[in-house]
């Protein structure tokens, strides 16, 4: 009577594992994005759908009709990983409202494949953006939390690369967006500087270079924050008009609490990694720089005063908190504007004093052990 007692508890225990398993295990929903390239046989019916464009399979997962939309919202337990499979794709400037706190999105390469996106196309037509965070106001995430990743991804020839968020506020919650990892992408060719050495692209805008669109990021942050880029390979981010203005990373209004860690960044033309307005308590970490900065640092913190004349008496909040570790750099960019050739390389600066006062002392303070004084400008 005891061995049967003791083979139906441990009946019940094996079922009520396998039913713990079964109710909490991983699940995920997998979508294919290809150019006629064979579907891999561990994919092939294993995933929701196969599309032609990063737009389609967007359109899929925000589609109300099909439920993975944001009316149910609620009901989505799955994570979507977006596998994009070898090839070339001229993604036109995509905004991306399909996000949730309740679920996380994955856009990457398939096992390390060359997935490509191009924004130049042979007839002339070049791309502002490729990729806008933007959830909609009407639909908002209040969380402000949306899950997303862009990895291993090719993104070349834009005026402006991935953006997260608007630059303004304009919706109720205080974050556009945040918790999104941007890692191990290749950023090539962002601004107007290659872009406007084509016959196409003059015809179109002429030699007037004062016509010309300016490029602003490989990848910018608007109100978006505890966001992590890293492992990104940036080359060729250069605008030949407005050479200043384009950086690699930018963070802008109020992104706060992201860290930027291990980033190798050429031929930069403004600073590499810009921080704005009220963006404050970012870590940056283990970044490489190599011919970049027309002038001043490879890592500014910058904001509109009242005295800034390139503001119009427009003012912003300084930004503070910024912690420095292990960043280095090596020769300013080589086309740059002149009496600025026998400037040394500087890796921190600010353009007002009073900021890096702040960048400084709340940084020890808060970070004592991980700031790289070597880097910090000495604050008379």
């Amino acid at each position: 009577m005891k061995m049967h007692i003791k083979i139906a508890l441990k009946m019940v225990v094996i079922i009520s594992l396998l039913l713990f398993i079964a109710t909490n295990s991983y699940s995920e929903k997998i979508l294919i994005i290809s150019k006629g390239k064979k579907i891999p046989k561990e994919l092939n019916g294993s995933n929701e759908g196969i599309f032609s464009s990063l737009q389609e399979a967007h359109d899929f997962i925000y589609d109300e009709k099909r439920g993975l939309g944001w009316s149910n919202l609620e009901n989505i337990k799955d994570d979507v990983t977006i596998y994009v499979l070898e090839g070339e794709y001229f993604e036109k400037g995509l905004l991306w409202k399909a996000s949730s706190s309740n679920y996380k999105i994955k856009i990457t390469n398939y096992k390390k494949e060359k997935a490509i996106f191009n924004g130049s196309k042979k007839d002339g037509t070049f791309y502002g953006y490729f990729f806008r965070l933007q959830p909609s106001c009407s639909r908002e995430n209040k969380s402000g939390i949306t899950n997303l990743t862009i990895n291993g991804l090719i993104i070349k020839n834009y005026y402006n690369g991935i953006v997260f968020g608007k630059a303004s506020n304009t919706c109720a919650n205080s974050n556009d967006s945040g918790h999104n990892i941007i890692s191990s992408n290749t950023f090539q060719n962002i601004g107007n500087k290659i872009v406007g050495t084509t016959k196409e692209f003059n015809n179109l805008y002429s030699n007037n270079q004062s016509t010309w669109p300016i490029g602003y990021a490989a990848i910018s942050l608007n109100r978006s924050s505890n966001n992590i880029i890293s492992d990104n390979y940036f080359l060729n981010i250069e605008n030949s008009y407005k050479q200043g203005l384009v950086h690699s990373i930018y963070l802008n209004d109020n992104s706060k609490n992201n860290k930027i860690l291990n980033n190798q960044i050429s031929y930069c033309s403004g600073t590499p990694i810009n921080i704005r307005n009220g963006s404050n308590n970012n870590f940056i970490e283990g970044n490489r720089f190599k011919y970049s900065a027309n002038i001043g640092s490879m890592i500014y913190i910058w904001h509109c005063d009242s005295s800034n004349n390139d503001c119009n008496g427009r003012s912003e909040s300084p930004s503070i908190g910024t912690a420095i570790k292990n960043n280095k750099g090596k020769f300013h960019y080589p086309y740059r504007y002149k009496n600025y050739e026998n400037r040394k390389v500087k890796i921190f600066d600010s353009y007002i004093e009073k900021d890096i006062q702040r960048a400084d002392d709340l940084g020890r303070n808060k970070m004592r052990n991980i700031i790289d004084k070597k880097l910090l400008r000495k604050v008379k």
